[in-house]
Formats: C-alpha cells, sequence, structure tokens
C-alpha cells in the first residue's frame, strides 16, 4: 500500500450502538476516503470520528466530534451537530480541512521565505 491509502487502525470510529453498526461501515468509508485527501494536502496521520446524539421528541439530534492526528505531534479538533449524522460528519470534516489548509499555507509560506 502506498502512504496516501489508509490502513484499518488509521481510522477509529466509536458512539454507534450495536443496532447501527451497518451506519459504521458507510461512515468508515467517508472517512477513508476524508483521510486521503488530508494525507495528500497535510501530514495527516490518522481520524478519529465520536458520535453521540440525544433524542428531543421524535427527532434526534447528531453531535460528532473529529480528531485528526498530525504526524509528528498536535492534532485538528473540530466538532458539529445536525438533525442529520452525514451533514454533521460533512460540517466537521469541512472544519478540519479548513484547519489543515491554513497549517499548509503557513508551512509553505514558510518554505518559500527560507528559500529567498
Amino acid at each position: 500500500m502506498n502512504e496516501t491509502t489508509p490502513q484499518s487502525e488509521d481510522v477509529i470510529i466509536s458512539g454507534f450502538r450495536k443496532d447501527e453498526k451497518f451506519f459504521a461501515e458507510s461512515v468508515r468509508g467517508e472517512c477513508n476516503a476524508f483521510l486521503s485527501k488530508l494525507r495528500r494536502e497535510t501530514g495527516v496521520r490518522s481520524l478519529e470520528l465520536r458520535m453521540k446524539y440525544s433524542q428531543h421528541g421524535k427527532s434526534r439530534l447528531f453531535d460528532v466530534r473529529a480528531t485528526a492526528r498530525l504526524s509528528g505531534s498536535g492534532a485538528l479538533h473540530a466538532q458539529a451537530s445536525a438533525r442529520e449524522l452525514n451533514l454533521a460528519i460533512r460540517r466537521a470534516f469541512s472544519e478540519i480541512a479548513a484547519q489543515a489548509s491554513k497549517i499548509s499555507s503557513y508551512k509553505s509560506g514558510i518554505r518559500s521565505k527560507e528559500k529567498r
């Protein structure tokens, strides 16, 4: 496998109940795709996703916390809530992608200054 292909231990998903395990596989696919994208852009080593939901009457509110561990030390954190699980996950991924792009542009700015 190449460096950008996620291993199974690179993605950790928690918070699903036993009767919701079928969701975990589709979420794992989304996480693997997102992690591959992050690895191409920055030095992200692994991705952790924690789901929690609360029931309000007939509707659920999903709370997703995502952590992207950087190579070396450091991590990017994001939290998002929504009534749909996929929307909450996409919002958390969007937040982490924004943080990662800031780090990437900062590092490229430092490298260009060093070349001068």
